[in-house]
């Protein structure tokens, strides 16, 4: 893999914890340096000292957040973690996932030592404010899956309010807009630490279906708001847990078409880049959506995707096909608009000019505002020869309104568009974690 050796600026504050969306334009990782971990002490204090060890301080303040953090909202306790370096949140991991895992493992009086002290059933239950059965997840689980949703929310709903470089690890990115590059990103750290404590989940059904539900989610959240250098770590993590979900697979999919697109591809000349050109992406989306589809043969999204992929790279009769089967299924008005809309193009390209302009035409009344299916039924015309009909085509366009948010296309949002949103993905992650704690 190439990657452009640059130093990476960043503004993250090295200080200890303290007491106490807008939407980006696209987010391509264009520029790795890893920079050497700083060791991170944590002084030993002698049996029986009554001053709190450092360590114990930073898990304490940490736990405390986990469990009054309200999941989905930029709260106090949201707010108080998004202020952590990536050192102190390091350090944090290694202690609660010790902690985590001498409880997973004690029995009766049974007595362990971290950092020379010593540690019973009671101590660390009282420590990991474990508390009854009254959850879908057992004690240990339940709090990972908490502090997991709390660090997706300082990732999501806090470090852009912060300023530049909370919560940025060495990992640079580029930013764009419409293939102009306009800026630079990082990878956020708070995503890493999320997935870290995810791995030390049990493998519980109930567990799983927790996790799995989470890397859709965000996953979701991430492909939204175009930030694929995130999107990229994060959702190559969640398939190698989830290899089979169809889900996952769809998402990571969309990534790849995405990175395909002329906008990214564009961004990226002139650049060493771990990105890989249009044609790489374009066949590994067409291997997770085959791989989705076959998972789920009713997954009408995933098949319209994936038709549209296989038009791209010139195998128009396979696309035929497959927008064939997804025109046999349930589809919601926009999944409909693609789906004719591309069918249009597949059919034309296969040089059946009056089938692609009766799909062109109900892809315009799916949605009469996209200027799309207009557009080309104006090329077709123009095609045969038709000045009359491409003209008439032109000013049904130029007769839209000249607003682009009245004139919405879903066009113009393909690749960050999925039937099931973050915010209905998100509300589904969040509420039994809410119910939980019966909060109003």
């Amino acid at each position: 893999m190439n990657v452009e050796q640059a130093r990476a600026e960043s503004d993250i504050s090295r200080h200890r914890p303290r007491h106490g969306w807008r939407r980006c334009a696209l987010w391509v990782a264009v520029v790795f340096l890893v920079l050497p971990a700083r060791p991170v002490t944590v002084p030993a204090a002698p049996q029986k000292n009554p001053v709190p060890l450092e360590w114990r301080q930073r898990l304490q303040s940490w736990l405390d957040a986990i469990a009054d953090h309200r999941p989905g909202e930029a709260d106090a306790p949201a707010y108080f973690m998004g202020a952590w370096s990536e050192g102190d949140l390091d350090a944090g991991t290694t202690d609660l996932l010790t902690m985590v895992t001498l409880y997973s493992r004690m029995f009766g009086r049974q007595v362990s030592t971290y950092h020379g002290e010593p540690f019973g059933v009671m101590d660390l239950t009282q420590l990991l404010k474990m508390t009854g059965g009254d959850s879908h997840l057992a004690g240990a689980d339940r709090l990972l899956m908490r502090a997991a949703i709390l660090h997706a929310d300082v990732a999501m709903r806090v470090v852009s309010r912060l300023g530049s470089g909370a919560g940025c690890s060495a990992i640079s990115t580029v930013k764009s807009s419409d293939g102009t590059r306009v800026g630079a990103g990082c990878i956020g750290f708070h995503w890493r630490i999320a997935r870290t404590l995810l791995d030390a989940v049990s493998n519980s059904p109930d567990a799983r279906a927790a996790i799995r539900l989470w890397y859709h989610a965000t996953s979701a959240f991430l492909l939204e708001e175009l930030d694929y250098a995130n999107a990229s770590f994060h959702i190559d993590h969640g398939q190698a847990r989830f290899p089979e979900d169809p889900a996952i697979l769809f998402e990571h999919g969309l990534l790849h078409e995405a990175l395909a697109s002329a906008s990214v591809q564009i961004a990226l000349r002139g650049l060493k880049t771990s990105v890989p050109a249009a044609d790489v992406n374009l066949r590994d989306a067409r291997g997770l959506y085959e791989s989705a589809v076959r998972a789920d043969p009713d997954f009408v999204e995933a098949r319209v995707r994936l038709a549209r992929v296989l038009g791209v790279l010139g195998r128009h009769e396979e696309a035929e096909r497959e927008l064939s089967k997804a025109l046999l299924l349930p589809m919601n008005t926009r999944l409909t608009y693609y789906a004719e809309l591309f069918m249009g193009d597949e059919l034309r390209a296969l040089g059946r000019r009056d089938d692609a302009r009766s799909h062109y035409k109900l892809a315009s009344e799916t949605v009469p505002i996209a200027q799309s299916p207009k557009v080309a039924l104006g090329f077709l015309a123009r095609q045969a020869g038709d000045r009359a009909g491409a003209l008439q085509a032109v000013q049904q366009v130029l007769a839209l309104p000249a607003s682009d948010v009245v004139r919405a296309d879903p066009w113009w949002t393909y690749y960050n568009w999925q039937s099931k949103d973050s915010v209905a993905l998100l509300r589904e992650l969040y509420q039994p974690f809410l119910v939980e704690r019966r909060l109003p």
